[in-house]
């Protein structure tokens, strides 16, 4: 092999080599969602530095839903990735909008009684459908692995760190209001969720019970603490 021949084949592998430490970089740098129950054993638990600890207390057995909030950077990188699975999907949808025009052509001049093919819907901002930031970081607590069981459930949940959302509990969604907090890293952030409803079927004689959960008072929705 020539000199030349050399110096371009080394240059090749090293462009190869350095696209695949590139890849591997980006790869190795997109936010990862992992959480873990932490389960009721004997002796203390050991934080890690790097992870936030949520532990939900409720007199009462509940599911609490949490959503992790994006900050400024994660959101750009979410745009970012959503803006570059968009431009896949249009590339996708311009080979199949060419072969649905080529074949309306073919078909031009036949019959009425031939079926002529749907036209694709193009990708647009609007219509494309990719999760929310929040959609893909929920994690659900219980109904197993409570952390305590004394006087009602407490449930104990390493996550990532940052900002939490609570989204609802069970099959009931938090939507006309909510609330979010912070969970540092190496430390436990901690709520009570309530349930005013249960409570006055708990506390009340039988003949003041409310039926249904709009009997209740104004402004006693259920409160996180």
């Amino acid at each position: 092999m020539s000199a030349r021949s050399l110096a371009l084949a080394s240059a090749a592998a090293i462009l190869t080599l350095q696209a695949g430490t590139a890849a591997a970089e980006e790869k190795k740098d997109k936010e990862k969602w992992e959480t873990t129950i932490v389960r009721d054993k004997p002796g203390p638990v050991a934080l890690k530095p790097d992870k936030a600890y949520i532990l939900v207390y409720s007199p009462f057995f509940v599911m609490p839903t949490l959503m992790k909030l994006p900050n400024a950077e994660q959101a750009a990188a979410h745009a970012a990735e959503r803006a570059e699975e968009l431009a896949k999907e249009r590339a996708k949808w311009e080979k199949k909008h060419a072969a649905w025009v080529r074949e309306m052509g073919y078909l031009k001049k036949a019959d009425s009684s031939v079926k002529r093919p749907k036209e694709p819907q193009e990708p647009t901002e609007e219509n494309f459908g990719f999760p929310l930031y929040e959609q893909t970081r929920a994690v659900t607590l219980g109904p197993q692995n409570r952390f305590n069981k004394e006087n009602g459930s407490a449930f104990l949940q390493e996550v990532p760190p940052g900002e939490y959302l609570f989204y609802g509990a069970g099959m009931t969604c938090a939507c006309l209001g909510t609330v979010s907090f912070e969970a540092p890293a190496g430390k436990v952030v901690s709520f009570e969720y309530s349930v005013p409803f249960a409570e006055a079927h708990r506390d009340l004689p039988k003949e003041e019970r409310p039926k249904t959960p709009f009997d209740l008072p104004p402004g006693t929705p259920p409160t996180i603490a």
